[in-house]
């Protein structure tokens, strides 16, 4: 299943808008800010279908609810945009630049890939989801990279 990922600047809580292969919209994400930054993915149906958190305690690091689960993202300080997965199996394995990455399963299979496109309309992300029971983790993963790149590390380390 491919998706794809454009940043949402029209709404008043800049987010993201997920689409599919036709280009008809899969979901939203709306981000509001405060202590850290949270951004809640809704369905076509306006579910709530994950809540991704952008956290700054002692460290950066993100957490995903989704599917009744829980998850925790914590950037690698060696690498420009790569994270320890905790609640999860899956490895986040960084490509050959930062809008570029997949993520693979235990046996070391890609689950999903992330890489950055441009056409008449303007950037997108477009994923390639190989394991779609776990879509919304997956998607959720990809939110949370985009995050870091689109609004720069910098400013969301410092946010």
């Amino acid at each position: 299943m491919t998706l794809f990922i454009k940043r949402d600047t029209v709404c008043g809580n800049a987010g993201f808008i997920v689409s599919d292969e036709l280009g008809r919209q899969k979901y939203a994400v709306t981000s509001e800010a405060g202590a850290g930054i949270r951004m809640t993915m809704y369905s076509c149906a306006e579910e709530i279908v994950s809540v991704i958190k952008y956290n700054r305690l002692m460290l950066n690091y993100f957490t995903i609810s989704c599917c009744r689960r829980f998850y925790v993202l914590i950037p690698v300080a060696a690498e420009e945009l790569s994270y320890a997965i905790y609640g999860s199996t899956y490895k986040f394995v960084r490509g050959s630049s930062a809008e570029c990455f997949s993520i693979l399963n235990a046996e070391g299979e890609i689950v999903m890939s992330h890489k950055k496109v441009w056409n008449g309309a303007g950037d997108y992300y477009e994923l390639e989801i190989k394991d779609e029971a776990h879509e919304l983790f997956l998607l959720s993963c990809a939110i949370c990279a985009d995050v870091y790149v689109s609004f720069g590390q910098t400013e969301v380390i410092t946010a």
